[in-house]
């Protein structure tokens, strides 16, 4: 049996989907591999979660678990907002079905992951949003509700700082993004004017009013001249600063701040 590996990346979030069903996101290169090889049904994961929902996509497959191993590894922190059960999901979808020649298209498979997050229960709307940027990368728009593409750019290959909290988020009630609606419909319409700033502010100030995250943060990272977007990314608590690129000047203040709110990753757009 040849060896099969799968990469998919993470992705931030410009304006959550849970305020009425369209998602903004972009992609950004943290990955996650997923490789399938000859053995005798390990599960083999870096993060040592998400067993049962491996198990539940190989049976809905139609798969033989115990004729092949499993390996997960991915470079995604969990469970923070950073898209790490998108990447995830779909990537062992997609393996699993190179592995036995399935041929549906990269669309279906994406819809398909969706469909599956939706029904485990790690989303509230499939997070097709999230799976695009995943897989694509570039800017996205996505009606999460149709599981329909809207619209996609690519983007600069800017850097980007994010913050790895060492806290998990608090569980919240779906109606409480209902009561931020017209914050997350005035993110949205910056967001299709192309004003990714003031969209991803928007959308972090509501995300604050519903979690109780510190806004300031988001403000305080808008007052640096190379800081192009801010935003904490999907449910939070990670934040991130996408950074002008295009001259090589010194990042210590950057660097700074967020050394000073915990440990964080340098990566970039993709």
């Amino acid at each position: 049996m040849v060896r099969t590996e799968i990469i998919e990346h993470s992705a931030i979030t410009v304006v959550s989907a849970l305020f009425n069903g369209i998602g903004v996101t972009m992609g950004i290169n943290l990955p996650a591999r997923i490789s399938i090889k000859a053995g005798t049904g390990r599960i083999i994961n870096n993060e040592n979660e998400g067993l049962e929902l491996v198990k539940t996509i190989i049976k809905r497959e139609g798969l033989d678990q115990g004729s092949f191993d499993i390996e997960i590894n991915s470079n995604i922190p969990s469970g923070i907002g950073l898209k790490s059960s998108s990447a995830i999901t779909l990537a062992i979808l997609r393996a699993l079905r190179h592995h036995k020649g399935s041929n549906k298209t990269i669309m279906e498979t994406i819809i398909d992951s969706c469909i599956i997050s939706k029904e485990f229960g790690i989303s509230y709307t499939g997070a097709m949003d999230d799976a695009m940027a995943c897989h694509f990368g570039g800017l996205n728009f996505v009606n999460n509700q149709r599981f329909e593409l809207i619209d996609r750019f690519s983007i600069s290959k800017n850097k980007v700082y994010i913050n790895i909290p060492s806290h998990k988020k608090s569980k919240v009630e779906f109606n409480e993004f209902k009561r931020q609606e017209f914050l997350g419909n005035v993110a949205l319409k910056y967001a299709f004017d192309l004003n990714l700033k003031k969209a991803a502010f928007e959308n972090s100030r509501a995300i604050s009013n519903i979690y109780g995250y510190d806004f300031s943060l988001i403000e305080t990272l808008l007052t640096y001249n190379r800081v192009k977007v801010a935003g904490f990314s999907g449910t939070g608590p990670a934040f991130y600063a996408v950074i002008d690129s295009s001259e090589d000047e010194n990042l210590d203040e950057i660097n700074s701040f967020f050394k000073n709110e915990g440990n964080y990753i340098l990566t970039e757009l993709r």
